[in-house]
């Protein structure tokens, strides 16, 4: 599937599929990808650039409202560049 991977984990994880419409960057599969795998909790991410879409592999254990919020920041405030640790 071409999941990039941004470090060994071993412990639960959940898969979500995001919708990138409205994301400046979205639309761009290695900038989208780069992003998402700087988000606390995501382990892997693999970017539908045409479809907008991400499948996401995130740690179970840290809570998805972090990485919620930061997409939500993303498309109201165009934060794209900013990430947070």
């Amino acid at each position: 599937m071409g999941i990039e991977r941004s470090g060994k984990h071993r412990g639960p994880t959940c898969r979500l599929v995001l919708d990138l419409r409205g994301i400046p960057w979205g639309g761009d599969k290695n900038k989208a990808t780069a992003m998402l795998v700087q988000q606390p909790g995501v382990l892997a991410a693999h970017v539908d650039p045409d479809a907008r879409k991400a499948v996401v592999i995130h740690d179970a254990r840290v809570e998805l409202p972090l990485l919620w919020n930061w997409l939500v920041e993303c498309r109201t405030h165009d934060v794209g560049g900013r990430t947070r640790k």
